[in-house]
């Protein structure tokens, strides 16, 4: 095994959020060990907090939860 390159942690934008209910306005796709998480502008906290958790399922399930 030959390690490339090492990860580095990167934080591409952050805010606080007063409600985990209300709509983000965020949208786009992200991924977590090769599953798919959609975001729509019209999810919420929760809303993306379910869909990490979903990934996390079957038998390729990611091994990260929210």
């Amino acid at each position: 095994m030959e390690v490339i390159e090492l990860a580095r942690a990167e934080k591409l934008n952050g805010r606080s959020e007063a409600s985990t209910t209300t709509a983000l306005g965020l949208s786009g796709q992200f991924f977590i060990n090769g599953g798919a998480v959609d975001v729509a502008a019209t999810d919420s906290l929760n809303q993306v907090r379910d869909k990490i958790n979903a990934v996390n399922s079957g038998s390729s399930a990611s091994g990260v939860t929210a």
